[in-house]
């Protein structure tokens, strides 16, 4: 099995992101499972399109 190191490393080129970016994920992963993926609930302004207005295609 390939070192931790060397996989995050790998993981960060592949997808364009700091080693430290895939660090972060791998731990909320750790603590949160499969929802660690997706995006937080932020602060500011509500979206202005209703949810089919903004779906691509």
């Amino acid at each position: 099995m390939a070192e931790p190191d060397t996989v995050v490393q790998d993981l960060a080129e592949h997808f364009g992101l700091d080693r430290t970016s895939i660090w972060s994920l791998c731990r909320r992963y750790e603590a949160l499972g499969a929802a660690a993926v997706w995006d937080a609930p932020r602060s500011g302004r509500p979206p202005r399109l209703s949810p089919p207005a903004a779906r691509p295609g």
